[in-house]
């Protein structure tokens, strides 16, 4: 008798019990990676789904959810007169968390559906979470079921609490501090996360918000300017001006009591289902729902009308923005829409076809800031010629509406501003050996299959830089890397660009970093081995080599490093890429988008 043994949950790899001719399949990174190290036998979700099938499950979850976000009449639950669905719909997509959210449900659904169909067994066992147990179970009746509750919805409640505690504390400390409200020209809102270390035009290294910086610096050459931004870290930071400023307890209580309003609203929708490939995805969908009506809608309208308060306060003339998409962007490009104060929104990470948040049915933009149209900012400033033609062609944005300046914090790599012997002697690297550089996203199992490629590479060191929001910090990647006895230099801190500079080869992704890489002519290496389609086009452009399979990245590095013919076709085709994707490089990007900014104003 054929069984088939589907597992998603890590924890499930100690306790797997299969038979010789039974069939174990991982269906992510994550628990292939514990199930590697318990040594067991097992395929992938690549062993059944082509590349072209999983591009094609990744354009229909986008579409499956904007679709039913237009059918279900939940758009029709608005505050203001906008629907409150576009402060959470990236959201309930694909959760930053890794909960799985929409994409993941879609993605379990069609895959599992493919497995079964092609393994055709007389029995299944599930190692899973709730949501694979219930997926599995719709497609196959008599499943077996090994639940484990990774209790998401206690852990998204646990984080709004944080949220609202860290919160009242920024804003207990600003009111200490009685700061002068003046009328200001100019307003930049954006995030503590994005302070970080800098280099500037002279060479010079600064502390700064690493997206809006330069800007920042040129617009108060000659306007009047502030940054005020809002704390979502791992831990409290205070800021020259937290945005948590105009809350004020009439605004605080108001949007407790629409919350309560909109949330009872939401409870009398009668949506009757969800689904897509015959699985109601409704059940699996409504705890979220539910969350977002009761909880993520306060913080909308909390920071609609705090930016109404500020802008009341401030009377700008503009206003810039990054993270437009977020629930903190939505809602300051909403409450400058609201005032008609024209808003910019800086391009802060790489928008693709793949990017949910950017892209839009006909329909859903408008110049207009009303129901079922989604609030988008007057001009969205963009690195290269390939992001405007994404956002106006899959995205469907208006083409005024979007410009390209390239991005201002690339300034600085014009001129002989970057050291390489500076990043070996601060991280005491050695200088007989290649440097790879990993560039993480907290992607699970990542860590596992890169030192192992590596351990077998005497010639070579591994400088591992960890993502600006990564939670864990750096003890897990040195444990992993001391149970696989390799030693690594890992870092959180630092500054990125120096340390592309400074490698021969790096990891990634799909992170800004390999455009960064391939920027200044370095030869980059993508790890993708999640059997979904890469999000960003390094590798389909010619640009990266791309790995999809754990055992070929050894082979991949050792190329980068060392293969002449490669290093000279990647560096051919990064030049072509560079342009397409991040413009020009000639060190004026941030005097293109004060240009932009100047003709708002002027009311051009």
């Amino acid at each position: 008798m054929k069984t088939l043994i589907l597992v998603s949950e890590p924890r499930a790899a100690k306790k797997i019990k299969s038979r010789k001719d039974d069939i174990v399949v991982s269906l992510n990174d994550s628990t292939s990676s514990a199930m590697r190290s318990e040594f067991l036998n097992f395929i992938t979700v690549s062993d059944f789904i082509t590349p072209k099938q999983a591009e094609k499950i990744n354009k229909d979850s986008m579409l499956w959810l904007k679709r039913w976000s237009d059918t279900s009449g939940i758009k029709n639950i608005t505050y203001r007169n906008i629907s409150l669905w576009w402060f959470f719909d990236f959201w309930l997509y694909d959760s930053f968390f890794k909960w799985d959210m929409t994409k993941n449900m879609i993605w379990y659904v069609s895959s599992i559906k493919a497995i079964i169909k092609k393994v055709n067994p007389k029995k299944v066992i599930v190692h899973g979470n709730n949501i694979v147990a219930y997926i599995v179970q719709q497609l196959f009746d008599e499943a077996e079921n090994n639940i484990y509750n990774n209790h998401e919805i206690m852990h998204a409640t646990f984080i709004d609490y944080a949220l609202k505690a860290k919160h009242l504390i920024r804003k207990w400390l600003v009111k200490a501090r009685n700061p002068k409200m003046t009328h200001k020209d100019i307003i930049f809102s954006t995030y503590t996360s994005w302070t970080r270390e800098v280099i500037k035009e002279d060479g010079y290294k600064i502390k700064e918000d690493s997206v809006l910086g330069y800007i920042i610096r040129k617009a108060d050459k000659k306007y009047s300017t502030m940054v005020a931004d809002i704390d979502y870290s791992k831990k409290l930071e205070m800021s020259k001006f937290p945005f948590e400023y105009f809350f004020t307890s009439k605004i605080k209580r108001y949007a407790r009591k629409k919350c309560k309003e909109i949330y009872k609203r939401w409870k009398r929708a009668r949506i009757k289902q969800a689904t897509y490939e015959g699985v109601d995805l409704l059940p699996l969908l409504k705890p979220w729902l539910d969350f977002a009506f009761k909880r993520r809608t306060f913080l909308a309208i909390l920071y609609i009308e705090g930016g109404l308060e500020m802008y009341d306060y401030l009377a700008p003339k503009l206003a810039f923005v990054i993270d437009e998409t977020g629930l903190y962007g939505r809602s300051i490009v909403t409450a400058a829409r609201i005032k008609q104060i024209p808003i910019i929104a800086v391009q802060h990470g790489y928008i693709t076809e793949d990017s949910f948040e950017y892209m839009h049915i006909k329909g859903e933009i408008g110049h207009r800031i009303e129901k079922p149209l989604c609030p988008i900012a007057d001009k969205t400033v963009v690195y290269g010629p390939y992001t405007k033609e994404i956002l106006i062609k899959q995205g469907n944005y208006p083409a005024d509406k979007v410009e390209v300046t390239g991005q201002p914090r690339y300034d600085c790599l014009v001129g002989d501003h970057l050291r390489k012997r500076r990043v070996f002697r601060d991280i005491d690297l050695d200088r007989n050996k290649k440097l790879i550089l990993w560039t993480t996203q907290d992607v699970p199992g990542q860590a596992d299959i890169v030192f192992r490629a590596v351990k077998g590479m005497k010639d070579a060191q591994l400088l591992v830089k960890l993502h600006p929001r990564e939670l864990g910090g750096m003890k897990p990647y040195y444990d992993k890397a001391e149970e696989l006895g390799i030693k690594i230099k890992a870092v959180q801190e630092g500054n990125t660009l120096e340390m592309i500079y400074a490698c021969d080869t790096i990891i990634t992704m799909h992170s800004t970093t390999g455009l960064e890489a391939i920027m200044m002519g370095k030869p980059v290496v993508v790890l993708n081995t999640s059997g979904r389609p890469d999000m960003v086009p390094y590798v389909s452009e010619g640009a990266a080599l791309g790995v999809y399979r754990p055992e070929d990245l050894e082979k991949a590095l050792r190329k980068a490093l060392f293969d002449r013919k490669t290093i000279s076709r990647l560096k051919k085709n990064s030049r072509k890429y560079a342009y397409k994707h991040s413009y020009k490089m000639d060190g004026k990007a941030t005097q293109r988008v004060m240009k932009v900014a100047e003709n708002l104003m002027s009311g051009k």
